[in-house]
Parts: structure tokens; sequence; C-alpha cells
């Protein structure tokens, strides 16, 4: 119940000083409304920066920040290392997927997260 009046009360806040607009593009800090929350950002439409934040109750903790890590194209992202990840876009929406049985450090990431605002520089602060 927290996480979701958080959650409106962000959106309020956005809404009212007219940052409430959200555009389509990769840059951006997407969430699912778990602990986990996914920022990507690209500056040239070649390569994407992606981290990812675990927030639980007296912690954030950072399993995955790569920087310049994704092949970008517009609507998928691919790790340019050849790991199993892909990041697919609909709109507002990301899927992250995992073509393999070994997922490692992104187990409990995989799903689908819809974007909560906008970027424009790899900040963790931006979270």
């Amino acid at each position: 119940m927290k996480k979701i009046l958080s959650i409106v009360i962000v959106f309020g806040f956005l809404f009212l000083t007219g940052c409430g607009k959200v555009d389509e593009s990769w840059n951006g800090v997407f969430t699912n409304g778990t602990d986990y929350s996914i920022l990507i950002y690209t500056a040239d439409n070649e390569t994407a920066s992606i981290a990812v934040m675990q927030a639980g109750e007296n912690f954030k903790f950072y399993p995955v920040e790569y920087q310049n890590y994704l092949k970008v194209s517009d609507t998928e992202l691919t790790t340019i290392a050849g790991e199993p990840v892909k990041v697919v876009k609909d709109g507002l929406k990301i899927k992250v997927s995992l073509e393999s049985e070994e997922k490692g450090v992104w187990t409990n990431i995989e799903g689908e997260y819809t974007k909560l605002k906008n970027v424009n520089s790899f900040d963790l602060r931006k979270f």
C-alpha cells in the first residue's frame, strides 16, 4: 500500500510541476512495482547504458551497472558482450527477458516495466 501511495504522490508531483510528460525514447527510469527499477540511457542511439536498482526497506543495491553495454535498435536492446539479455520496447513499456537457463544476476529482473520518468544522462542519482 505504501508503494502505491508513493507512486501516486510522485506522479502527482510530476504532473503539477509540468514534468509529467514522458517521451517514448529509451532514456528513462522504468519500474514495475517491485523492488527493482531500471535506468536506461543512450547518448548516441548506438550503445545504451543500463543500471538496475534493488530497493529494500533499509537499503539500495545496484546489482547491474553497465555503461555502453547494450546495442540499440528502434525497439530492442541486446548486449554487446553476447549475454542472453534482451530488452524490448513498446511505447512506454519495456520487457526484459533472458534467452538462457543460466540467468545469474538477472534472475529477479526479468519482466515488464513502465517508464516513470525521462533522464538526460547515465547518473545513478537519476533514480
